[in-house]
């Protein structure tokens, strides 16, 4: 019976991550830093949800496995976590589903930080679920580089700005401090974002990733730039992408 690889994205490699997505999953001039595992075609994925556990020493109802897919903008995203019906299916059927089909399985682990309205997940189902799950990164342009701030469950009807509060408290920012925020769609369209429309007005849905920075002064931005520093994350994200392509 065949073994298939698959590779499992933490918010311990998220955090780590210093370039589009939430992991570079083809990077052969060094070693992956991403869990792989091995697995029976025909094992049960209670039976791996299990091994999974035990790698990662977690409760096994503390986390769930999300299958990461190729988007048309060439983005690899969470997309639907595995669900608990589905935990006598095969890994075979698991990966054979609709979307998820890759050579190398790709799963986002996403362990609960806390009870959501008294349940361990926010309810499951792309149209009844009030919960949209985003990923976040801060820009540091004294660091020149990005963090990967984990994980936020928002509603479709709240507003962007109603997040900047939390993201403060995340970097320990005093709680006024002023961010500006971004979506990262694609290596070549970070867009800025208006922090006074909803998140359904803005198009998130789930896996989509937010960028945050302070706020700095016109001379602030004038300095890193005449330093050859990124002043912004999108600054930022074109030196990748040149040195990717260059």
């Amino acid at each position: 019976m065949c073994d298939h690889l698959l590779q499992i994205i933490t918010d311990e490699t998220f955090k780590v991550h210093q370039g589009f997505d939430l992991a570079i999953f083809d990077d052969r001039t060094m070693p992956s830093q991403i869990p792989s595992f091995l697995v029976k075609k025909k094992e049960p994925f209670v039976v791996f949800k299990q091994s999974v556990a035990n790698h990662f020493q977690l409760p096994v109802n503390r986390f769930r496995l999300w299958i990461m897919v190729d988007r048309q903008n060439r983005t690899v995203r969470p997309d639907q976590p595995i669900l608990e019906a589905e935990a006598n299916l095969s890994m075979e059927i698991i990966q054979n589903k609709p979307r998820a089909y890759q050579s190398t399985l790709r799963l986002y682990l996403e362990v609960v930080d806390k009870p959501i309205d008294s349940k361990l997940w926010p309810p499951e189902g792309t149209f009844t679920s009030p919960y949209l799950m985003v990923f976040i990164k801060y820009f540091d342009p004294k660091t020149q580089t990005i963090e990967g701030c984990g994980k936020l469950y928002v509603q479709p009807n709240e507003k962007v700005c109603d997040i900047i509060p939390i993201l403060n408290k995340k970097k320990g920012f005093p709680w006024n401090t002023v961010l500006k925020l971004f979506e990262e769609i694609q290596p070549s369209m970070i867009e800025a974002m208006k922090t006074s429309a909803t998140f359904q007005q803005s198009e998130i849905q789930d896996g989509d990733i937010i960028c945050f920075q302070k706020e700095m002064s016109v001379t602030e931005t004038a300095e890193y730039r005449s330093q050859g520093h990124a002043a912004t994350i999108i600054e930022f994200f074109k030196k990748i992408k040149t040195k990717i392509m260059g």
